[in-house]
């Protein structure tokens, strides 16, 4: 098979940026402007904010797969999945892009980040 079918970045984010790792309207509008920079087609979001100081989890659908992100304010941590689909056109390079995004977004200097080709 000579398809490869994309690039799935995981992240591990260390920030020391509670409010953002609290701030579920804050990432939503962020990540929907990423969305719509790189000319991705959102198909749905879910998105859900834990009680108290807590942090939050959503999944964006997208036709090219998904970007997904769950925080841990209380540990100063978040997880960030960010898969684009190579089916229509080359996405690796966004997929990068995005994953750096996330990072500065989150004003991080100490992350874990790998790399899968599908």
């Amino acid at each position: 098979m000579n398809y490869k079918p994309g690039l799935h970045i995981l992240l591990g984010i260390h920030s020391e940026n509670a409010i953002k790792l609290k701030d579920e309207a804050a990432w939503m509008l962020f990540i929907e402007e990423q969305i719509s920079n790189f000319g991705l087609s959102q198909l749905g979001k879910v998105s859900h904010k834990f009680d108290g100081d807590a942090g939050y989890t959503a999944v964006h659908c997208l036709t090219e797969s998904h970007i997904s992100i769950h925080t841990w304010p209380e540990h100063n941590y978040c997880t960030c999945d960010v898969f684009l689909s190579n089916y229509q056109k080359y996405n690796n390079d966004v997929t990068k892009n995005i994953s750096a995004n996330i990072i500065a977004y989150f004003e991080s200097i100490n992350y874990e980040l790998k790399e899968h080709i599908r």
